[in-house]
């Protein structure tokens, strides 16, 4: 039997994005450096299957003149082939229903247990999300692929978010 670790590595592959839509105020040489510019990975520094992905940019319209003002504070996502676009508070990253939004973490981790638990393991899946994240080895060498380009390239290091912040349960349902 597999451990839990190498079925995660088997089972799940790199999800990428092919497009960006951005909203009327950005510039888009500044959002390119923002999302792409920054990453350089030599292909042999990931693990097989990995890739560095360069998503298409694109704006919703024509930039509009820069105004100094403060950006909206919504943002929205949609889903090919879902009649529903949703709408997020950017201050909180939840809806203004006050729902969590189908992209938070919670969301995608349930998602996960949920493909997990279809595929038939014949393991229990651990119910903390931090573990599971640790348990995927692949994952977790292109992460630190990713934070050595950072350091070599002079940007610094990767500013790590407090532990407790991966260590929630499985949500409900």
């Amino acid at each position: 039997m597999l451990c839990p670790g190498a079925m995660l590595s088997l089972l799940v592959e790199p999800i990428y994005w092919s497009s960006i839509i951005s909203g009327s105020l950005f510039h888009h040489s500044h959002i390119t450096r923002a999302l792409l510019g920054r990453v350089n990975l030599p292909a042999d520094s990931l693990p097989i299957g990995y890739r560095l992905a360069k998503p298409v940019l694109t704006p919703t319209s024509q930039p509009e003149p820069r105004l100094p003002q403060k950006a909206p504070n919504y943002g929205a996502n949609w889903i090919v082939d879902s009649p529903q676009m949703e709408i997020i508070n950017a201050s909180t990253g939840k809806q203004y229903s006050g729902e969590p939004s189908r992209l938070c973490k919670a969301e995608m981790f349930r998602l996960f247990a949920e493909t997990w638990k279809q595929m038939n393991s014949g393991q229990d899946f651990p119910p903390v999300y931090g573990d599971v994240k640790r348990m995927a080895g692949e994952y977790q060498t292109t992460k630190i692929a990713l934070y050595r380009s950072f350091k070599e390239a002079g940007y610094g290091c990767w500013m790590e978010k407090p532990m407790e912040q991966d260590g929630f349960l499985l949500p409900k349902q």
